[in-house]
């Protein structure tokens, strides 16, 4: 624990403790002696000796504590003695800038070293504007920076069937968050948990801090969209043992899509997930810590997938919606179930068929119907057109009008009019008569 590192007024706060990652100054701390621990000793350069021992601390034991509200009034590189005395020699005349120059040089080799020994704690040395300013760059969420937005707690897609269970009230006695968890601590199931109060937030957080565990996954197939049977695709019947099979409880920790870095994994049954092991080769010799790892085998698959893929695996029929299919496929090809996969892309393209040959089908008769509406528009213009210059041609049929129309135009075309010299026609027809 220290204090304050900063004593600018605005910097501090009269409540509050930080447990952050960050910098504890060594003229007043405290510490857990642990001499059985070397890993907290100090190894690299006096100059940066109070950013190694809360670096090295903070990576023992996830915090140190900060009092915000106290802080101490020094003024380092301007004295004499103590560290300064290191970059002077006895006897010798050293200004307080090559003092500063020196340690500042050897600062900037610790920051580094740092950086190499805990790359996910401290960042590249940074240069400050104010030389008393230390250079090592603490990462104050216990993370690099840009990491965050996959730590961010997600809410699981649970079913209202999950069978669920909590754990002992873990809030803050007292406090909302300790009544409301009050309130559904007992549920058995999702459903029941909602009807108790349990928001998407709370699930999101009880779910990434181990307080709630999904002791039932319903593998039930909510869309029956597509339908692909073992039987038909030639996936084999032999089910090999695996390494998930056996283990000390009758659940294992699996990550999927769903969840941030933070997150422990979601129980799955051990049995239901052996089977689906046993038909995928890819998955056969994959040891149970590895389930739950960062880049465990089922990351990047989504929990419905999952549901369908148990399913599966449980009954020998896939069963899933138009939607998933691009999941699903990618699934069983990273899994190795390569017939399987080969049976959800020949039944896709079967289906790609059938749409295209209606959307052609479609196509056509929609494409006769507007010729059709076409000539019948036409006809109708064109009766209206020559009604308003003979109004005798309403009553006439539909031939008989076009005739009339058609005689109309060969008219205007042998018309003078339409061409040089109309008054000289006109006046030698006269004279012919």
């Amino acid at each position: 624990w220290g204090v304050n590192t900063s004593q600018n007024p605005r910097h501090m706060k009269s409540y509050g403790v930080s447990e952050r990652n960050g910098l504890v100054n060594g003229y007043l701390n405290g510490f857990i002696c642990r001499p059985q621990c070397p890993e907290l000793l100090r190894v690299l350069a006096d100059a940066t000796e109070d950013s190694e021992f809360a670096v090295r601390h903070y990576a023992k034991d996830g915090k140190v504590l900060r009092y915000r509200m106290y802080a101490g009034i020094t003024s380092p590189y301007l004295n004499r003695g103590g560290l300064q005395g290191k970059f002077e020699a006895k006897g010798e005349k050293v200004t307080a800038e090559d003092r500063s120059a020196a340690r500042k040089c050897e600062e900037r080799w610790g920051a580094n070293e740092l950086h190499r020994l805990f790359p996910r704690l401290i960042g590249p040395p940074q240069p400050r504007r104010d030389k008393k300013t230390m250079e090592v760059v603490f990462y104050s969420n216990g993370y690099p920076t840009g990491e965050g937005r996959l730590r961010r707690m997600i809410a699981p897609h649970l079913r209202d069937e999950d069978r669920i269970e909590y754990a002992p009230n873990p809030k803050i006695v007292g406090s909302v968050s300790y009544d409301l968890y009050e309130m559904y601590m007992g549920s058995k199931t999702v459903a029941a948990a909602r009807q108790r109060g349990a928001r998407g937030i709370d699930f999101a957080f009880d779910s990434n801090w181990g307080y709630l565990q999904v002791t039932d996954l319903c593998a039930e197939p909510l869309s029956c969209e597509r339908r692909v049977v073992d039987a038909e695709c030639g996936v084999p019947k032999e089910r090999p043992r695996t390494q998930i099979a056996s283990g000390r409880v009758d659940t294992v920790r699996v990550r999927v899509k769903e969840m941030s870095l933070g997150h422990k994994g979601l129980a799955v049954s051990r049995k239901a997930l052996a089977k689906f092991a046993a038909k995928c080769p890819a998955l056969r010799d994959v040891s149970e810590e590895t389930w739950a790892a960062v880049d465990g085998p089922l990351v990047k698959l989504p929990l419905e997938v999952l549901r369908v893929l148990l399913h599966w695996a449980a009954n020998g029929v896939l069963l899933y919606a138009c939607k998933q299919t691009k999941a699903v496929h990618a699934a069983l090809k990273a899994a190795g179930a390569l017939e399987a996969a080969r049976g959800v892309k020949l039944l896709e393209a079967k289906e790609l068929r059938r749409l295209a040959s209606e959307a052609k089908a479609k196509a056509s008769s929609s494409c006769s119907m507007s010729a059709a509406r076409g000539r019948q528009a036409v006809g109708k213009a064109t009766v209206s057109k020559i009604a308003r210059r003979q109004p005798m041609a309403a009553k006439l049929p539909l031939r008989r009008v076009k005739r009339l129309s058609l005689k109309s135009k060969c008219a205007k075309a042998s018309s003078p009019r339409r061409h040089g010299g109309g008054k000289q026609a006109v006046a030698a027809r006269r004279r012919t008569k």
